[in-house]
């Protein structure tokens, strides 16, 4: 009888021991998937908003810091550095707390591209067909400081006059010939127009008053041409405006005879 009690509290101790066993291992199996799970996750820095950014913002180093979240969750374009986002301006407002992506962000000093949003705001945007020889030859780029000369009927009707109109103005921008629709392409998404057929464009930021004076010039039928400046030049040049007798006083024409007079030389051979 006691044997048979002995056999019992052994098969019963073996019995606990084995299922003691089993829940460990199933215990240590589950810690070590957890485990592997957790060094699986890899993470990468991008840079978030902290505060909600506006459009149209010169983002600085307080509206935004870098934050480790699991690659997967990162969109395209994130950007990785503070200095991939300050200075830059914002295409659309940025809510706080969201991956900030470069391709919505617009570089200040980069000419012809998004011009609404890195021309001052006192400023309007003028278009100017490019049908000077200087624009033709394809030698101007945005960026490029020029001066507007315009030459326009004088009073009398019968001579022009030239003057500096507009100086030290940046090419904000420029559409090349091949990206107009050529005439009579049906094909194209852009409606060919007589204005701008086989023509560029230039685009300029000035002042509303100024946009007017250019207006005027081109109404009148002056016709514009274009002067390239040094890329560090500042100041305003001074010019004259120049017509028919200012161009006969620096070069000294010699006066005509009034109708009806005779020359010294006729009048000793009578």
């Amino acid at each position: 009888m006691q044997r048979r009690r002995g056999l019992i509290w052994l098969s019963t101790g073996l019995l606990l021991a084995i299922l003691a066993g089993l829940l460990t291992f199933r215990v240590l199996t589950q810690a070590t998937e957890a485990a592997s799970q957790a060094q699986e996750i890899v993470t990468r820095p991008v840079v978030v908003a902290v505060q909600d950014i506006p459009m149209r913002t010169v983002i600085n180093e307080a509206q935004v810091s870098i934050k480790e979240i699991p690659e997967e969750m990162i969109p395209s374009g994130a950007a990785t550095a503070i200095t991939d986002v300050v200075g830059k301006i914002t295409r659309q407002d940025i809510a706080a707390g969201e991956v900030i992506l470069t391709q919505r962000l617009v570089e200040p000093t980069v000419k012809g591209r998004d011009v609404a949003l890195t021309m001052p705001e006192d400023k309007v945007i003028i278009a100017l067909p490019a049908s000077d020889l200087m624009s033709k030859t394809g030698f101007l780029k945005p960026g490029d400081k020029v001066d507007l000369l315009f030459s326009l009927p004088d009073q009398t009707g019968e001579g022009l006059i030239t003057v500096d109109a507009m100086q030290n103005l940046e090419i904000e921008a420029m559409v090349t010939p091949p990206l107009l629709a050529p005439k009579g392409d049906s094909k194209s998404s852009l409606k060919p127009t007589t204005a701008l057929t086989n023509e560029g464009v230039l685009f300029f930021a000035v002042s509303a008053q100024d946009a007017l004076t250019i207006k005027y010039l081109r109404d009148s039928g002056a016709i514009m041409d274009i002067v390239l400046r040094a890329p560090t030049s500042e100041q305003m040049l001074n010019t004259k405006a120049v017509d028919f007798s200012y161009v006969s006083n620096r070069y000294q024409f010699p006066e005509q005879p009034e109708a009806g007079t005779t020359t010294q030389g006729n009048t000793s051979g009578q």
